[in-house]
């Protein structure tokens, strides 16, 4: 019994001594995951396993072979299968793409709040936190994500950590990174490392929409299956297209305007199977197809008078932006309240911006505050400029933080954007004049030669024969 005292309190004294001296810790291996579970995360889909794309991979792969084996040709069911395989991986791969570019374009604004939350005497947390309710819409999930694990851990490099993990986005990584650093070295220089942040992502964005307006065919294929998309869209998407072009109707009047093109279409279709029936008696069958065709016809033609309608709209906002912004600014700087800023720009210009502007102007009047007029501003309009500019004076205003420099900063970003769009169009010009190259000029030209070619020979021939 003494034997096992002894050794009992031997080991506690062992235990005491290890205490005192603890060993350095191995620094933990970075965890290196699945090629396929970092592209789910970069898709914002952390909740999908990789197992499940590799059995829609395998469902999608059987089904295609069995779909081409219907033909009985080899070659065409290993295409299809081929095809169907790949399409899950090509449905990540794009909705990645997608958020990726988002987060690029709202992580500027999201910094620019962060300064202006700085400036306001939030602290670094809280700015993080408020980004979950005030930032740009694409962010606010995995901020306001890191709002509830900072608040039941309190630990802010975890929070931060597990931020990262959620955002799976390079720039995202350089503005984590870039705030750890402040937390732990800068102190007092936050407000000026988020200002040069900033500025950096900004030549950052605009370098990258210069390259890739260089692929405006991609850009014009993507914004016609978005188009396609809308035209076959439900009630809700008629009512944000009424939002977008400040047009007092409802859905209930689109659907009569609607109903109302489609009688004309079929009335006109009509009238023309009544013709054709009088002069050859085509099948009667046709003569319906056509008559449908005609009502279904008038149906989308007012559905797309709509859309054009709407992009006229957000066109001459798109112009008349920063011609506003720059007065908003100077109203401002002459000490003006921003009602007051808005309220002058209003009354002094005309447009579809100014239109807006009195809307929200109308709102505070009939009760509500600046920051929920603008915010409403924000979503409801399709002119993503206009929508980050609404967010930011509201953030703004809220914040009690300096508008000068927020105005001039998102009339830059416009001009900019302007510019880029200006690249973009060029490039589909230079596509479009190639056309009448390769399918008419070129064509001509080579048949011209081969004849001139032809008439060479042929008196070459006759030549000899003298």
């Amino acid at each position: 019994m003494g034997t096992l005292i002894g050794l009992t309190f031997g080991i506690g004294l062992l235990l005491m001594a290890e205490s005192w001296n603890p060993r350095p810790s191995r620094p933990q291996r970075a965890v290196r995951r699945h090629p396929l579970e970092s592209l789910l995360l970069r898709a914002g889909m952390p909740d999908v396993a990789p197992r499940t794309v590799v059995a829609a991979v395998a469902a999608a792969a059987v089904a295609g072979t069995a779909a081409g084996a219907v033909t009985s040709v080899p070659v065409m069911a290993l295409l299809a299968g081929a095809a169907a395989a790949w399409t899950p991986f090509a449905v990540v791969r794009s909705r990645a793409a997608r958020r990726q570019r988002e987060h690029a374009e709202a992580w500027p604004d999201a910094v620019d709040h962060l300064a202006s939350a700085v400036r306001a005497g939030l602290s670094l947390p809280e700015a993080l936190i408020q980004l979950g309710q005030r930032g740009p819409e694409p962010l606010r999930d995995p901020f306001t994500q890191f709002g509830r694990d900072y608040g039941s851990s309190g630990r802010f490099a975890e929070s931060l950590d597990r931020l990262k993990a959620r955002l799976a986005d390079p720039v995202g990584d350089r503005v984590v990174e870039a705030l750890r650093i402040a937390r732990e070295v800068l102190g007092g220089d936050l407000g000026r490392l988020l200002r040069s942040l900033s500025g950096f992502l900004r030549d950052d964005l605009r370098t990258r929409g210069e390259i890739e307006s260089r692929q405006s065919w991609t850009i014009g294929a993507a914004r016609l299956t978005r188009s396609i998309g809308e035209s076959l869209g439900s009630n809700a998407a008629i009512t944000r297209r009424l939002r977008r072009c400040a047009s007092d109707d409802d859905v209930e009047d689109f659907r009569v305007r609607q109903a109302t093109w489609g009688a004309i279409g079929l009335a006109i279709a009509v009238a023309v199977s009544l013709l054709a029936w009088s002069a050859a008696h085509p099948p009667v069958v046709a003569l319906l197809l056509w008559c449908g065709a005609g009502l279904v016809g008038g149906c989308l033609a007012c559905d797309q008078a709509l859309s054009s309608q709407v992009r006229r709209h957000e066109t001459r906002m798109r112009a008349e932006f920063p011609t506003i912004a720059d007065l908003l600014a100077l109203s401002v700087a002459a000490g003006e309240s921003p009602v007051a800023a808005i309220e002058r720009v209003s009354r002094v210009s005309h447009g579809a911006l100014s239109l807006e502007l009195g809307r929200v102007l109308a709102d505070v009047r009939a009760g509500a505050t600046v920051v929920d007029a603008l915010d409403v501003l924000a979503a409801r309009t399709g002119v993503l400029s206009v929508a980050r500019f609404a967010e930011a004076l509201a953030v703004a205003i809220d914040r009690g933080t300096p508008l000068i420099d927020v105005l001039h900063a998102q009339a830059a970003d416009v001009r900019e954007t302007a510019r880029r769009e200006l690249i973009e169009s060029g490039g589909r010009r230079e596509i479009a004049m190639m056309v009448p190259v390769v399918f008419l000029i070129l064509p001509v030209t080579i048949a011209y030669t081969l004849c001139q070619f032809g008439s060479i020979d042929g008196h070459r021939k006759a030549s000899f024969k003298e």
